[in-house]
């Protein structure tokens, strides 16, 4: 999960962006789900975001041993963390569907594929780390993407999702770059890099950590532009399948 934030963070700033004009003509009861979906997922963010920075303040306690050792003990010491967050975005993947579904069915088949379509978004986080005790001494493998899905494909998924909804298409499931994420990975074992290339991979979780933080905040403007406090704090009844 932890080196993920940066396709995650495209991918919130497409919810983001798409869901703030039709949020507006949601009758009230489908607000109310709507609301819901939206301020869990804001949460799964914003946990993920507490573990990298929590991750990055340890980090400083063992930097002295260099930057590759400190990465291995920092993941060790926070891998119940990084399990945590990424389960919370699992667990979301059903609700997410069905808001989304409410709030733009094309913005909601678009996702559908990139986040729970085969190898895709939480196929990705559900390996993204591995730890592998063994040999009797743990070795971690980070599974790295390598930055190749950009917005303007993300917005092409959507573009051709909206078509089809236009057309009446029932089963319709939009090809695009997260389809074949897992061609895009790059394997890299912590124990045998170097120092500098452990600097490399922390200044990559740095970035994609201000990233998420970036897109984070668009969702937090998005609930606050377009929902109350009542709505937000209380959702009795108001889960998307009821």
């Amino acid at each position: 999960m932890l080196t993920s934030a940066g396709l995650l963070s495209k991918l919130l700033t497409l919810i983001a962006e798409k869901s703030a004009s039709k949020l507006i003509t949601l009758p009230f009861d489908k607000r109310k789900k709507a609301c819901r979906t939206l301020t869990k997922l804001y949460y799964s963010v914003q946990c993920l975001d507490d573990v990298t920075q929590t991750l990055l303040y340890t980090f400083q306690g063992f930097i002295k041993y260099g930057t590759a050792s400190a990465l291995v003990t920092c993941l060790r010491n926070h891998q119940r963390d990084l399990e945590l967050a990424s389960n919370m975005f699992m667990e979301l993947s059903e609700e997410l569907q069905g808001g989304l579904e409410i709030i733009d069915p094309s913005l909601a088949k678009c996702c559908s594929a990139i986040y729970s379509g085969k190898g895709g978004f939480l196929d990705y986080i559900s390996n993204s780390i591995t730890i592998d005790r063994r040999a009797g001494v743990a070795t971690i493998t980070l599974n790295i993407p390598n930055g190749n899905v950009e917005l303007n494909q993300l917005e092409a998924m959507y573009q051709s999702s909206e078509e089809a909804e236009a057309q009446h298409v029932k089963h319709f499931w939009p090809h695009g770059a997260f389809e074949f994420l897992s061609r895009d990975i790059q394997k890299i074992d912590l124990q045998s890099i170097s120092n500098e290339a452990g600097d490399e991979l922390l200044s990559m979780i740095q970035n994609q950590n201000n990233l998420l933080r970036a897109a984070k905040e668009s969702l937090r403007i998005l609930l606050k532009e377009n929902f109350t406090i009542d709505e937000i704090l209380f959702q009795n009844d108001s889960h998307p399948y009821r």
